[in-house]
């Protein structure tokens, strides 16, 4: 599996909720977001949903 490149990250506390969010570009995929309890949980499950996105893209499409 292909390791995601994620640019222009973004990480910004929800002051209303106390939540993260986090952004991210995939090349060749487009804007992601992800939130997070901390900013650690925000930046991991984009990390996550990346990885998750990459995996997808590369697996061969079924006909139907």
């Amino acid at each position: 599996m292909e390791t995601p490149n994620i640019r222009g990250l973004g990480i910004v506390p929800d002051r209303f909720s106390g939540r993260w969010k986090a952004t991210g570009y995939i090349e060749h995929m487009g804007w992601i977001e992800a939130w997070g309890a901390t900013l650690v949980e925000a930046m991991e499950a984009l990390q996550t949903r990346a990885a998750r996105c990459v995996a997808e893209q590369s697996q061969p499409e079924e006909d139907a």
